[in-house]
């Protein structure tokens, strides 16, 4: 095993962060877990790509089951409010999450 590796109980914490209701940044986990920026970002891929967690940026309506179901879990628990101040900061129309 390389020296770089990362332990498999470190990479599970630091993938579990990065899921609600956490929802950590990837700076804020790269400092805490002890690892680089770039590392975290693979495993926040590595979640989206199984769809365990919504894409950072939705703004594409050619989803995939996962991403989309993935998605609706994140954000149920907001209200009407915050579910418009997300989707202004993220560029999204409110329609595109009713499909």
């Amino acid at each position: 095993m390389p020296a770089h590796s990362l332990a498999e109980e470190l990479v599970q914490k630091g993938k579990f962060r990065l899921l609600p209701p956490y929802n950590w940044s990837l700076r804020r986990v790269a400092d805490e877990e002890g690892c680089s920026p770039d590392t975290v970002f693979k495993w926040r891929k590595q979640l989206e790509e199984k769809g365990t967690l919504a894409p950072k940026k939705p703004n594409n309506t050619d989803w995939s089951t996962e991403q989309k179901f993935a998605f609706v879990l994140e954000f149920a628990s907001l209200n009407e409010l915050e579910l418009g101040e997300y989707c202004r900061k993220q560029v999204l129309c409110p329609e595109l999450l009713q499909e």
